[in-house]
């Protein structure tokens, strides 16, 4: 690789450290820089993507590739991004969602989501699912006991509740944010392997 001398605009005037003979290259364009809103909304597009994924990925494996889950319940659904794999899986897909926006969202996608929280879902008696999950929702509950209760109440029998709760400010929690974030994203590989079942 030449040494680089003196730039002026996209030339690049160098000299190679071993021949010592000149080099005048032109530097690639660079790429159109991306406001910070547009950023912030791919990055968090492609965190959510992950975490669906690596959550989908718990569910099959933990269930024995969905042995006997007909009916799935996702409570704090956002707007159904893991549900979508369920529902391309075959499964009957419910969510329950506090934000109305993405309770529409999901609603849109073709599932079937009601509004409101965890404890106030509104789905008539007798209406149970072979699993249930709650991805990253029961530390922001007010009552998680209440939520956990009527969750159980709701399980078909046989039936199985999956929780999922972050670690956060661990040293790998810490870390793996430090190098999504230094990296704009591009290194996130120890972030999704944050979202481990452990």
């Amino acid at each position: 690789r030449p040494r680089p001398l003196v730039q002026s605009g996209q030339l690049v005037v160098g000299r190679c450290p071993q021949c010592r003979c000149g080099l005048v290259q032109a530097l690639p364009p660079k790429p159109p820089e991306i406001g910070h809103e547009e950023y912030s909304e791919r990055y968090e597009a492609e965190l959510r993507a992950t975490k669906a994924h690596e959550c989908w990925e718990l569910l099959r494996i933990h269930t024995n590739e969905l042995s006997g889950i007909k009916r799935v319940l996702d409570i704090g659904c956002g707007p159904g991004d893991f549900l979508d794999f369920a529902k391309s899986a075959g499964l009957h897909t419910a969510g329950i969602e506090i934000s109305s926006s993405a309770a529409s969202a999901a609603t849109t996608k073709g599932h079937e989501v009601l509004h409101g929280s965890a404890c106030d879902s509104g789905f008539p008696s007798g209406v149970t699912f072979d699993a249930i999950t709650m991805w990253d929702v029961l530390e922001h509950l007010e009552y998680p006991g209440d939520a956990l209760q009527w969750a159980t109440r709701t399980l078909a029998p046989g039936g199985r509740l999956f929780i999922l709760t972050p670690m956060m400010g661990s040293i790998y929690d810490r870390t793996a944010v430090a190098l999504c974030r230094l990296t704009r994203g591009r290194f996130h590989q120890l972030l999704r392997m944050c979202w481990s079942h452990d």
